[in-house]
């Protein structure tokens, strides 16, 4: 049970993780081990560049000085160090945020695989993984090219479960183009198609194709829009180091489950340490058969803690990482603290 305040210590440690076909040649981020008396779990930061303003060297300061000090209010953070203490101590405290993380082990979560290319993805020698569900970045082609190449990439892999994703650059007239060129193919949803969120209603209604959350999704949106007819909806996709706070993290999540909408729990380009802590928030709260967004981590040639993926499904063999399975020749030490969290925020969804 969560006690205010938590006595423990903090290892600080900053990683560097090459990464494949990226502008940058490497990852770079923070990450700390909390530990109690008798338990131990991670924390990460790894703000990425469209997300947060904040650099990687501020985050840095602001968290060795708040050590440094001694004594942490959480609530008081900024949302990319809030997050990493949310991860920490919902892993210890899985009743802070209601969770219900499951105990079984090994614990199978399924993947949708990322498309960013689809002219690439449809190359001789195809970078399409072995997924039931695939997610195909949409927007960046002329709308009767894409048209074309979504129709291929079907007619290739007719078994394949598609997400697309425009990230809000089409036009209403754009959008309704496409999808309803698309009509009758096996398309879950699409993501943020246009900038305007008030179009999207009309949008599903004059094409027949669901819609999802995730660039639009706010806690002020839900709150405007939740009395509202929502079977244009067809699923949340959240990122919870975006909000960082757990008091929005849950308000997402109540209002998905009071309106019956699936979530999917997605990922920035954080390591494994992260990726392992949502796939286990994505399996206690969604049946097996919905698709997690945690295929980012193949832009990584190497990972900071054990990720095995079989088939398109994530096997998670630990509650989560023992600290030997780490690869601390990726890390580097920045120092070690005692010091007290306050946890003030409400507790439980």
């Amino acid at each position: 049970m969560l006690k205010n305040p938590v006595h423990c210590h903090i290892a600080l440690y900053r990683y560097q993780l090459p990464l494949i076909g990226q502008a940058h040649s490497v990852k770079e981020g923070l990450f700390f081990i909390l530990e109690t008396e008798q338990q131990y779990s991670y924390g990460e930061y790894a703000p990425h560049p469209a997300t947060f303003q904040l650099s990687l060297a501020t985050l840095e300061r602001a968290l060795v000085q708040l050590c440094d000090a001694g004594s942490i209010t959480v609530s008081k953070l900024s949302p990319p160090l809030q997050w990493g203490f949310v991860m920490a101590l919902s892993w210890l405290f899985p009743e802070i945020g209601g969770w219900n993380f499951p105990n079984c082990l090994p614990i199978r979560v399924p993947l949708n695989g990322l498309i960013t290319d689809l002219r690439a993805a449809l190359q001789p020698s195809p970078s399409v993984p072995p997924y039931s569900t695939v997610k195909l970045k949409i927007g960046r082609l002329p709308v009767d090219e894409e048209i074309v190449l979504i129709q291929q990439f079907h007619q290739q892999y007719p078994d394949v479960q598609l997400r697309l994703d425009a990230n809000r650059r089409l036009s209403f007239d754009q959008a309704k183009r496409l999808l309803t060129a698309l009509r009758g193919f096996p398309i879950e949803y699409v993501e943020d198609p246009t900038a305007d969120s008030e179009e999207y209603p009309a949008l599903f209604h004059q094409t027949g194709i669901p819609i999802a959350l995730d660039e639009t999704l706010t806690s002020s949106w839900l709150k405007t829009h939740s009395a509202s007819p929502l079977d244009w909806l067809a699923a949340l996709v959240i990122k919870p180091p975006r909000y960082g706070d757990l008091t929005t993290i849950c308000h997402l999540v109540a209002t998905a489950h009071q309106h019956h909408i699936p979530l999917v729990l997605s990922a920035a380009y954080e390591s494994t340490l992260t990726l392992h802590w949502l796939a286990l928030a994505h399996a206690s709260l969604n049946p097996t058969s919905v698709a997690a967004g945690l295929d980012t981590f193949r832009i990584f040639t190497e990972h900071l803690s054990p990720w095995e993926v079989r088939n398109g499904t994530v096997v998670l063999r630990s509650y989560r990482p023992e600290p030997s399975t780490l690869a601390w020749d990726r890390s580097h030490f920045l120092g070690r603290w005692h010091v007290q969290l306050y946890w003030d925020a409400q507790i439980h969804r």
